[in-house]
């Protein structure tokens, strides 16, 4: 059972067959185990840190391998496929052993993350002050939007399939104006302010970005 220091058979009897080479060595032996998991433990509580999170932090949320995510500039290239982010931490759940996250709604993932698959986000200014969030752009023909955002790059673009009738959906992943590269987001094609030139923007950037990869 883990956790708990079983009596063993040898323990009974080691006293009364103390004389017996093997028992001796295997009581020797489990002594010798005991030991240096026990010097382990001492070294790795030296060590760890738990990690705590307060609710509005930036986080990096690992994910398995083969999942189409967003570019990420926050990590390096060894690790950026294997964090997502940046996201919002906007709920505090149990003993601080999970996280309540702000996901995108195309995301089909419970929001409540667990603290081992957090990181905490580096930040992006060399002298640690947070940025500031981007208004909103007023549009005259839209009065009543009050939290609309300009695209200023569309930096890929990909087929989901949502069901298991293979239902395909475009999505694009968007970076809006003001904010960094690495907070670009997937978005559906129907939910962009000007769906109708987004094929020519995404033909441009994706030109555009390619090239410059090579330079």
């Amino acid at each position: 059972m883990f956790g708990s220091d079983l009596r063993m058979p040898w323990d009974l009897f080691y006293n009364a067959f103390a004389k017996h080479l093997d028992l001796a060595s295997r009581q020797d032996a489990a002594d010798c185990l005991k030991y240096a998991a026990m010097q382990m433990k001492d070294y790795y509580d030296g060590m760890y840190q738990p990690k705590h999170f307060a609710v509005g932090d930036k986080v990096l949320l690992r994910v398995g391998r083969g999942y189409n995510i967003t570019v990420n500039d926050a990590v390096s290239r060894k690790l950026g496929q294997q964090y997502a982010g940046l996201f919002t931490i906007v709920k505090r759940g149990g003993r601080r052993l999970a996280y309540g996250l702000q996901l995108p709604p195309t995301w089909k993932i419970h929001p409540v993350i667990s603290v081992q698959n957090l990181e905490p986000a580096p930040s992006l200014d060399p002298f640690g002050r947070e940025p500031a969030e981007p208004e909103p752009t007023y549009d005259e023909r839209f009065p009543d939007d009050d939290d609309r955002h300009d695209v200023a790059a569309v930096l890929d673009v990909c087929v989901r399939h949502l069901d298991r009738y293979r239902t395909q959906r475009k999505e694009y992943l968007i970076q809006w104006q003001g904010e960094p590269r690495e907070q670009a987001q997937w978005v559906f094609s129907l939910l962009l302010p000007a769906a109708t030139l987004v094929a020519e923007i995404t033909c441009n950037t994706i030109n555009s970005t390619l090239s410059a990869s090579f330079l």
